[in-house]
Order: C-alpha cells, then structure tokens, then sequence
C-alpha cells in the first residue's frame, strides 16, 4: 500500500467505500484513450492485487466520427491492453448514420451514448465481467448535476451519477479533479489520446466545461465543480431516503407489476402529496423500462392524468410507454402490452427496407415503385389527389431510407403539404378530432430524417411528387378485418373529400 501513489490510494478508498468490486470479479473497463480512461485503467492495473479481482478486459467503441484520429485511439488502446498482458476487446457502428435511424430528434451526442453504452452492456453480459467500470471523474459530475438543473430536472435527478448503478456500472475514480487525473499521468509517465472537439463548443456540455463553469468560478470566486458534487452527494442522500419510503407505499398501491406492465390503485396515489405521487409515478414508468429519456413534464402530466382526468383516458411517453386510466386504477404499460383488457398493445416501431408488404398492429402497409402515374401534367395531378386518404405518392429520391412506421410521439413535428412551416403532429389529430385513444395507432411514416406521411392525414411537403419527380414510391394503408370488426373501417373516419381538397404545389 506504501508503494501506491495518492492517487491510486484514493481510488482503492473510494471502491472500498462504495463496494464497487469485490475480490475474483472480472472488471470490463471501457477506454478512450483519453485522459480520464487511460488513468483509470492505469489505477486499477496497480491496484489489482490489493483489491484481489481476477482480471481486466479492456473494451474501446470506435464511433466512426473522427476518421483516421479515431482509428488512431484505437490503435493506442489496444497497445496499451497488450503491454498489460490484458484481454481487448473493440466495437465500432457509424454513429452519424444511427443517429438519422432513430429518427426522433436525436442529438449526436446522445446517439454516441447510445451506442456506446448498447456495446459496452452486451460485451460485458458475453464476457461474464461483474463489473463494468467507466472513468467519469468529479468534473464531469459537476457537469452533469448542471446540465440536469438546466434541464428541469427533478430533486433525485441532482444526484446524478452514482458510485454504482444496479446495471452493475461503477465509476472508481468519480472522486477525482480532472486536474488530479492529470497530475496523475505526468506522475507515472503515462500517455493519452486527446479528442480536439472537446476543446470546441460545439454541443452543450462542451459549452458548460468550456464558458459556463470557468465564467462562475470568476464570478463566485469558489470551487463551483466541487460545490456542485456535493450536491449531487446531498441529493443521493435524499433519494436514498425516498427509496425506502417509497418501498412500504409500492406494496400498497401497486396492484400488479410484471416486466411491462403496472397497475397501481389509482385512490391510493392521487391522494398523496404530489412529492409523493410523483415519485411512485417514475417508480412505475422505470419499471416497464422508461428511465432514459424520462423528463419532469413527463412526470407532471401522468400526475394531472391520474388526479384530473376521466376514466379511459391515456397519454403516450417515449419508447411508446403509455399511461392510462380505468376506473380506481392507473395502467403502465410498455410498447409490447395493452393498457386495457382486451385493448390491442402498442404496435412497435416496423423498420421498412424497401417496397413490399407488411403489417404494423392492425394495418398492411404496402410500398411499390409507382407505374400508374401519367406523366407530368394535370392528369397526373388530378391522379394523385383522387388517390384518397389511406394512398400517398412520395418523391422516392425524397426519401432518406430505410423508412420506419410507428406510433405517434410527443414533440412530433412536420411539414403539412402546401404549407411553408411546420406542425404539431397532436395540433393535426386534435383538429381532425381523432379520439385520444386512437391516436397511438394512427400510422407514421418516418425516414431517417423526417416524418413523410401521417397515413390517412396528410402528406410532408418535402416528399411530394413534382413535375421533376422520376422515380415516384406509392404507399397504401388497410386496415386489417377482426373478428369484433369485419369491414376495414380507418381510424377517425373516411375523409376522402377533405383530402382531394388540400393543395397541391
């Protein structure tokens, strides 16, 4: 132990205190090449035999952002992995190219995250690692706690990062100053890979490490990093507390909980404290697997559901979790499951490749290549206005595949046919007065950028057949017969007219 330097001694401290591994585990450790990695990856070599793990397996994601410089930390990576006689593994997607996939607003650097984390978790659960340990430091907390304040953030989101997670997620060096982990590497002669874009402020927390946190510390003459930690520590200790609290509330108002679904006795949450409901709200949505992407006006608005709203009712969360009302009880359930009995689930998102037939919940979807067109000229105009509601004509070289057929989302948007601006997807369900409930299943044709038709609604104008158009891509929509309902009725009525009326540019 005499021989550790401080920094590795504070390490052993911090993983001893917090329990992160314990002696004969198998530590996956994730590194960039960066500073931060690269000295936690250094600390827990040195402290292998003090703290008795079997061994470390280092993994390193290329994003394929950065071209040869990415290649580059990889190279570095895996260098460093074989002079420590460690086990290396390496994952690489096109992170740009995933990010217009999904196809919801996406920030790049949360795609990264995305992708990152899916191959780190799965690398980990292939290996049998114990542990996967991450090299966020007391800076990024201090970023962290701000970026979420900013956010609107709830009390038990300040806390954010922990030690550990449930998901087996441990961050030994999160006591230490970027400035520590520098001293760190001068001190044992160790190397590091820099990243030049975390030195532009070219996304939000870049522009918090850059601007913001140096602009406070001139303006408050304090440590704001470490102010900001220990109220991320203050608040974990709130959370902790609730989380007990919230233990003995959960056995006597959740009704039912399997994996994707919840029912809570809806007389037993409405009548306590809203610090309370809100809390056993996101204890419900976490547990049919909505935690990312969870914000507070998400929270606020089950919270009027339940306490406001009639029998029947439903709202729609990300991931397509949606919250419903029946009677004296509160139904969460997951893309896969159906809030009410005998209610068809949530169909999930349908990736389409190329033209073909398929079925999405209770519609058939069929895409062709268009060869009943006439050619350019008023007939062809009148063709495709007389199409009706549940056939649209795309420009195919419009459309940036593969498309994707979902569920509407909150904070949907696009561009009405003839219109210059956008529009609220809810806005347009709401003036075609679409029953609330039957809005989940109203199909939405996405690409990898951008909503192109609303089926039986309206079209996108970015995607609309012009007298350039060469190659022209037709989409039909069909309900599927039931057993309750034979004939092929379309969700929200038949409005044909009202379509063959709208402009065409």
């Amino acid at each position: 132990m005499d021989r550790l330097h401080p920094f590795e001694k504070e390490t052993a401290a911090h993983i001893q205190r917090h329990g992160l591994c314990l002696p004969g585990e198998t530590i996956l450790v994730a590194v960039s090449g960066g500073p931060d990695s690269t000295a936690l990856f250094c600390a827990l070599l040195a402290l292998r035999h003090l703290l008795g793990y079997e061994r470390l397996v280092v993994a390193h994601f290329h994003h394929g952002l950065r071209g040869s410089d990415a290649d580059a930390d990889e190279r570095f990576v895996a260098e460093e992995a074989r002079r420590a006689g460690c086990f290396f593994v390496s994952g690489r997607e096109d992170v740009e190219a995933y990010r217009k996939r999904q196809g919801r607003g996406l920030s790049l650097e949360m795609a990264a995250r995305e992708c990152r984390r899916r191959f780190l978790f799965a690398e980990r659960e292939r290996l049998g690692a114990h542990r996967l340990a991450v090299g966020h430091t007391a800076d990024d907390q201090a970023e962290e706690v701000l970026l979420r304040l900013l956010r609107g953030t709830g009390p038990e989101g300040l806390a954010a990062m922990r030690p550990k997670t449930p998901e087996g997620v441990v961050r030994p060096i999160l006591w230490a100053s970027r400035r520590d982990v520098l001293a760190y590497l001068e001190d044992k002669g160790r190397g590091f890979r820099e990243d030049a874009t975390n030195r532009e402020p070219i996304c939000r927390r870049n522009r918090l490490r850059l601007q913001v946190l140096p602009a406070l510390e001139r303006i408050f003459q304090a440590d704001v990093r470490a102010l900001l930690c220990r109220h991320a520590e203050l608040a974990a200790r709130d959370a902790d507390y609730w989380r007990s609290v919230l233990a003995s509330l959960w056995d006597r108002c959740a009704l039912e909980a399997t994996a994707g679904r919840v029912v809570l006795d809806r007389r037993i949450v409405a009548r306590e404290h809203p610090a309370v409901r809100g809390r056993i709200l996101r204890k419900a949505l976490e547990h049919v697997g909505l935690s990312w992407g969870l914000s507070m006006e998400h929270v606020e608005n089950v919270q009027r559901l339940v306490t406001d709203s009639q029998s029947g009712r439903a709202v729609v969360l990300p991931k397509g979790v949606r919250v419903a009302v029946e009677g004296n009880r509160v139904v969460v359930a997951s893309a896969g499951e159906a809030p009410f009995p005998g209610e068809a689930p949530l169909p999930e998102p349908l990736r389409v490749e190329g033209p073909g037939e398929y079925t999405w919940g209770p519609w058939r979807i069929r895409l062709t290549r268009a060869k009943d067109l006439p050619p350019p000229g008023p007939g062809r105009e009148r063709k495709i206005r007389e199409c009706g509601p549940w056939t649209a004509y795309m420009d195919a070289d419009a459309v940036a595949w593969p498309l994707q057929v979902r569920s509407f989302q909150p904070g949907d948007r696009f561009r009405p046919l003839g219109m210059e601006g956008t529009k609220k997807v809810h806005d347009l369900l709401v003036d075609a007065k679409v029953p609330k409930s039957e809005r989940a299943l109203v199909p939405i044709v996405t690409d990898l950028q951008k909503i192109c038709w609303i089926a039986g609604r309206r079209l996108d104008h970015r995607v609309r057949v012009t007298p350039e158009t060469r190659n022209t891509l037709k989409i039909s929509c069909q309900k599927l017969p039931s057993l309750d309902s034979p004939e092929e009725v379309p969700i929200g009525g038949d409005r044909s007219r009202e379509l063959a009326l709208e402009c065409w540019d």
